[in-house]
C-alpha cells in the first residue's frame, strides 16, 4: 500500500511539470528534480541542491529528470540533463551529467539519440512550365471637348464627345505606350452604358488617331461591341483585337443616336 501511495505521489508531481507548465527556469537544478520522502509518513518535498538543501536523515533522497526541447544544437549553449536538441536532422537526449560546452550530440557519453533523420523521399512529378498570362486594365480617361469642331467620323459614328444635340460630353481617350507590351498582345473594350430609349446607338468600338500626327480616326478592327435593343445599364465587352501599338492614342466612338450615356471603358489587354 506504502509503494502505491509513493509512486502517486511522484507520478503526480511528474505529471504536473511536464503537462502542468513548470517553466525550465522554475525547476530546481534545471531539468532535474530532487525530492525527499519521509520514510514513515511517505510525504514527500521538493528541494533545491543549488541552495544548499538536502534530505535529512528521517527522508530517503529521491531525483527524476523531465525532458525540455531547446531547439537546434548550439555549441555555445549549456544543456543539462533532460535538454533535447535538433542536431543534423535527428533529435538529441542529454541522458547522463552536464555535457561540457561544445560537446556535440553524437558523443553517447552524454547524449542518446530520440529520433533519427529519415531518408531523402522520391522526387516529385515535375512542375507545369504555363504561366499564367498577364492582365492589364488601361482606364481611358475623360477629356472634356471645348468645341463642336472635330471631323466627321463615319456616316454613322461619331466619338463620344462631338457636339451632339446642343451639349458636349467627355470624349474618353487613352494614349498607349506601346513599349510596354510584346508582340502578340491581344486587348478588349469593355465599356458602360445607360441606355434611355429603344433604337439605334447601342454600338461603340474603338477608333485609332495618330498621336503627334494627322488624324487618322481609323476604327481598330474587332473591337465593335453592342448593347441590347432595351433600356438599361449594361456592361459591355468585345472579343479579342489587336492594336497597332505605335505613338498612337484611342478613342471610344459610338453609333449615331440619342439616348446613350457611357461610362468607365477600360481596354484589356493580355499577353
Amino acid at each position: 500500500m506504502r509503494s502505491r501511495v509513493l509512486v502517486a505521489v511522484v507520478s503526480c508531481l511528474v505529471t504536473a511539470a511536464v503537462v502542468g507548465g513548470f517553466a525550465v527556469a522554475a525547476i530546481p537544478n534545471g531539468n532535474t528534480i530532487h525530492g525527499c520522502r519521509n520514510k514513515t509518513t511517505f510525504v514527500l518535498r521538493v528541494i533545491d541542491k543549488d541552495l544548499g538543501q538536502a534530505c535529512s536523515s528521517s527522508e530517503t533522497a529521491l531525483s527524476w529528470s523531465s525532458w525540455s526541447w531547446r531547439g537546434p544544437y548550439l555549441s555555445t549553449t549549456t544543456y543539462k540533463i533532460g535538454d533535447v536538441v535538433r542536431y543534423n536532422g535527428s533529435s538529441y537526449l542529454v541522458r547522463t551529467f552536464n555535457p561540457p560546452v561544445g560537446t556535440p550530440p553524437t558523443n553517447t557519453t552524454y547524449w542518446a539519440l530520440v529520433a533519427s533523420r529519415g531518408d531523402q523521399g522520391p522526387a516529385g512529378p515535375p512542375g507545369s512550365d504555363a504561366t499564367a498570362p498577364r492582365v492589364d486594365y488601361i482606364q481611358m480617361a475623360p477629356e472634356v471637348s471645348a468645341s463642336c469642331n472635330s471631323p466627321t467620323i463615319g456616316a454613322e459614328w461619331t466619338s463620344i464627345g462631338i457636339c451632339s444635340a446642343a451639349n458636349n460630353t467627355n470624349t474618353y481617350l487613352r494614349q498607349i505606350d506601346a513599349s510596354r507590351y510584346p508582340a502578340g498582345t491581344t486587348f478588349r473594350l469593355e465599356v458602360g452604358i445607360i441606355a434611355h430609349q429603344t433604337g439605334i446607338g447601342k454600338c461603340l468600338r474603338l477608333s485609332d488617331i495618330d498621336v503627334g500626327g494627322p488624324p487618322l480616326f481609323a476604327p481598330v478592327a474587332g473591337s465593335t461591341v453592342c448593347g441590347s435593343s432595351s433600356p438599361g445599364q449594361q456592361r459591355l465587352r468585345s472579343g479579342p483585337f489587336t492594336l497597332p501599338l505605335a505613338a498612337h492614342g484611342f478613342f471610344v466612338e459610338v453609333q449615331t443616336g440619342g439616348g446613350l450615356d457611357v461610362f468607365d471603358p477600360v481596354l484589356i489587354a493580355t499577353w
